[in-house]
């Protein structure tokens, strides 16, 4: 009889350790998946973060371009599009200008100028 309920208390430990075995698989499996969700989802708003910053990008290098396409060095000729009086003695104006070479110009950046030459009789 004693070697009966041996031979019984083996089989339940051999039950045990293949029930905590399987339990520690399962654990591990799970958390293996759960790493590489995690892995998974970070990867994907990384890539998104970088299209984002990719297009933000090729936006201001497009703007950059359209506006250097704009721009020019040393002097050019303007003439004079319209006059307005600032006050009613007449004494001071404004002159608005518009290119000789009829192209657009580029948007005012602060600091920038502008330098005249003018022709005046007299």
């Amino acid at each position: 009889m004693g070697r009966v309920v041996l031979a019984g208390t083996f089989e339940i430990i051999g039950i045990l350790v293949l029930v905590t075995a399987g339990v520690q698989a399962v654990v591990a499996l799970t958390s293996s998946v759960r790493r590489y969700v995690t892995f998974a989802r970070r990867s994907e708003s990384q890539n998104e973060l970088f299209r984002k910053r990719t297009d933000i990008e090729l936006e201001v290098a497009r703007v950059e371009r359209e506006q250097s396409d704009l721009t020019w060095n040393g002097p050019r000729k303007f003439e004079i599009a319209k006059r307005v009086y600032e006050n009613l003695n007449e004494d001071v104006c404004s002159f608005y200008l518009k290119p000789h070479y009829r192209k657009e110009i580029p948007p005012f950046r602060p600091g920038q100028f502008l330098t005249f030459h003018l022709n005046i009789p007299g």
